[in-house]
């Protein structure tokens, strides 16, 4: 890469930093911050859309520089924490809390690990046929996601999940607290895999 492709690509950083910082300070004065993290292409109105390089969420100088003393109202989590190590989910999420106002929400929806059908398990298992599977690097039950966020200081309110019995249980959830696309409940449909699913849970501060 040369030298003017580096100016350029560092001040593409650098703006995306400061706009996600003005716009968090933006919702604030409204009265609402909507936090998607890990977004990658994805828009939602009303809503923040962040990712890598603009916001590492496992670094805590990333946090203090965007949120600068503001608080989130929710945080959307969808198909990220599957690509964190255990240790970093916990780390993830504890930032999430530390940056949340009282009673906000943290949506988090991941691959199941409990789901019956082994095209779905194949489909979504760290280095899997999936997109994105190869850097998948945990995966995550109604238990052991629910554990971790409970021990941080989470309520945790299930929304989609298979038991270890092998039962799909379903909640309707609001979109205004976050959209999930990957859901039993969107009828997603994915190719040899008619009963695609994730597993969805809120996690109140």
């Amino acid at each position: 890469m040369n030298l003017i492709n580096q100016l350029r690509r560092y001040r593409w950083y650098l703006t995306g930093r400061i706009k996600i910082r003005k716009s968090i300070q933006a919702a604030t004065k409204k009265g609402r911050v909507n936090v998607v993290l890990g977004a990658s292409h994805i828009m939602y109105a009303d809503w923040i859309c962040t990712d890598l390089p603009h916001f590492d969420i496992l670094n805590e100088n990333s946090w203090k520089y965007l949120f600068n003393g503001n608080y989130a109202d929710t945080f959307l989590s969808e198909h990220v924490f599957e690509h964190l190590t255990p240790a970093e989910v916990r780390k993830a999420a504890t930032f999430c809390y530390n940056y949340l106002n009282a009673g906000g929400r943290l949506r988090i929806a991941v691959p199941d690990e409990l789901h019956t059908n082994p095209k779905y398990i194949e489909y979504v298992r760290m280095g899997g046929s999936g997109p994105g599977a190869h850097d998948h690097r945990s995966m995550w039950n109604i238990n052991s996601l629910s554990n971790v966020l409970q021990e941080i200081g989470f309520n945790v309110h299930p929304i989609e999940y298979w038991t270890k019995e092998g039962k799909l249980h379903v909640t309707p959830f609001n979109d205004q607290d976050g959209p999930v696309r990957r859901s039993a409940q969107r009828n997603l449909t994915v190719p040899g895999i008619p009963d695609y699913s994730s597993l969805i849970l809120d996690a109140i501060k």
